[in-house]
């Protein structure tokens, strides 16, 4: 998400002023270093980013909230990536609703979707983040004591692993305070059961690493790891989730959820109350861009297909000119001997067409 993108998408729809922790993600509070830098918890709170209890962990670990954002940026990117060819493709936009108020303020499909990408996303990080020693407050984690002797006579020594008590605590202060959405008692109760299940896809999926030493390198000596499996498994997952999301009526404070597809779901589904909004017509009021003028594949087979893409209206064919870099080695030369070759390259322009949606 570049900034040239979000100035672009805000001189079409407005800067929305509610706000909540959801706006972290264009806080940049990582350093060029990877270091974090404190936030200014005094300002975020009284400018709504912050809930009491959340303004009150800024204060004491201030960190965790560049881990917080470093999370919430992870999952924009990978809700992009996921949906680069859908008539929704998560866009985002400055302001406190940064994926729009159709997607924020709806308990849609994409909603739920969002926020348990979000949930996973925050919790690997801030765990991330503890195990590479960028919070402070976050003691090293260890399944076992530091040194020991295995039964045959290796010696394993105990890296410092990610703390999953340390990030599930930290990150519940966010992740169960109902962010943008204000949601009903029963689609409360089951957000917080689904937080759960996200977590448990994070944090209790480990897997260890090892490193030999020695002076053979033949492993007597090894140094040992507890990982996270890697963010893009459990992206996956939430993406089959989304795909196979159930609609449900929501219930009265801890009444269970009922489906409107017969089956009601189980803990380990997605599930969301509202049906999505029209994403083929722009709606400024909700943050929604259509899909006219996107650019779209003739061949329907591909993903984002123009037959899909265009909503029925149509598309048309259009050409633009590009510069494609083109290099080739040159002789560097010392009168008829050559000492070595240099790349020379040149931006040569190319026309491509493209369909477009009416």
């Amino acid at each position: 998400m570049s900034a040239a993108m979000l100035a672009v998408l805000c001189a079409f729809f407005p800067v929305i002023t509610a706000q909540g922790f959801w706006s972290l993600a264009l806080e940049e509070l990582t350093a060029a270093d990877g270091q974090f830098v404190r936030p200014n918890c005094v300002s975020y709170h009284s400018s709504g980013l912050l809930t009491q209890e959340q303004y009150q962990l800024c204060q004491e670990d201030g960190l965790v909230l560049a881990a917080v954002s470093k999370g919430l940026r992870r999952a924009i990117s990978d809700c992009q990536s996921n949906f680069a060819h859908q008539r929704w493709n998560c866009s985002a936009f400055e302001g406190a609703y940064i994926l729009g108020r159709g997607v924020e303020t709806i308990d849609s499909r994409e909603g739920a979707y969002v926020r348990s990408l979000i949930s996973a996303a925050i919790l690997f990080d801030v765990a991330v983040a503890c195990r590479e020693g960028l919070l402070p407050q976050c003691p090293c984690h260890a399944d076992s004591p530091y040194i020991r002797k295995l039964s045959d006579g290796t010696i394993l020594l105990n890296g410092c692993g990610a703390n999953p008590d340390y990030a599930k605590r930290t990150a519940d202060v966010f992740l169960d305070s109902p962010g943008p959405l204000p949601l009903q008692d029963g689609l409360a109760v089951k957000t917080l059961d689904h937080n759960r299940l996200v977590s448990e896809q994070v944090l209790d999926s480990p897997h260890v690493v090892c490193k030999c030493h020695g002076l053979t390198n033949d492993c007597s000596i090894k140094t040992c790891v507890r990982h996270l499996r890697p963010f893009k498994q459990t992206s996956e997952s939430m993406l089959q989730k989304y795909k196979s999301a159930i609609k449900v009526h929501a219930g009265v404070g801890e009444a269970p959820l009922s489906s409107w597809q017969g089956d009601d779901p189980t803990p380990n589904d997605l599930v969301y109350t509202q049906d999505s909004p029209n994403y083929c017509k722009a709606n400024p009021a909700l943050n929604i861009l259509g899909t006219s003028e996107r650019v779209c594949h003739f061949d329907e087979t591909k993903p984002g297909s123009c037959q899909q893409l265009c909503c029925g209206r149509g598309q048309h064919e259009t050409e633009r000119v590009v510069l494609k870099q083109e290099c080739k080695l040159v002789a560097i030369r010392d009168g008829n001997v050559i000492k070595g070759f240099s790349p020379k390259c040149t931006d040569v322009p190319r026309r491509i067409r493209e369909y477009v949606c009416n």
